[in-house]
């Protein structure tokens, strides 16, 4: 089965600021469970004006649920997530989708945030965050993914704080 969530934010910048801003985003106080970013691959076309990257993200694991950490055994204190980032400024469309590396026979962890103009106001940027969660233990795979879409939205409401540290 899976979970999934769907949010939206309008961001009272323009597109370009918050493409920008989204790659200093890490680290900031308000997600101090992110410990690290690191570059991968990197990715310019001069043809198209596009960017494609790929980063691996180190994130602390704090307060999970004492049945899931059951589930989880002796496992690092960390998980780690792997990034795709395409930016289009000629388009003004930015997508970040990322997935869980780690743990991924237990749950997968996959969010799409894609940044374009506010098609109310263009000096403003709209954002489209998409959460799917699959968890594969039987008869607990539902609280898994709903524990799991439960910190996806309390991260999303620190959005704001995030990219524009």
């Amino acid at each position: 089965m899976v979970t999934s969530e769907t949010l939206y934010h309008i961001f009272k910048y323009p597109w370009t600021t918050i493409a920008l801003s989204s790659w200093k985003k890490y680290p900031h106080p308000s997600r101090p469970d992110v410990e690290n970013v690191d570059l991968i691959r990197k990715d310019f076309d001069e043809k198209s004006g596009t960017l494609q990257t790929t980063r691996l993200l180190t994130m602390k694991l704090n307060q999970l649920p004492s049945w899931f950490e059951r589930i989880l055994g002796n496992a690092s204190p960390r998980a780690y997530f792997i990034e795709d980032t395409f930016v289009d400024p000629k388009n003004k469309i930015m997508i970040l989708s990322s997935r869980n590396v780690t743990f991924e026979k237990i749950v997968r962890l996959d969010e799409i945030c894609t940044y374009t103009i506010d098609p109310n106001n263009g000096q403003w940027t709209q954002m489209k965050q998409e959460a799917k969660v699959t968890a594969f233990p039987p008869f607990i795979s539902h609280k898994i993914e709903e524990a799991c879409v439960g910190t996806f939205k309390q991260n999303a409401s620190r959005v704001d704080f995030s990219l524009f540290f």
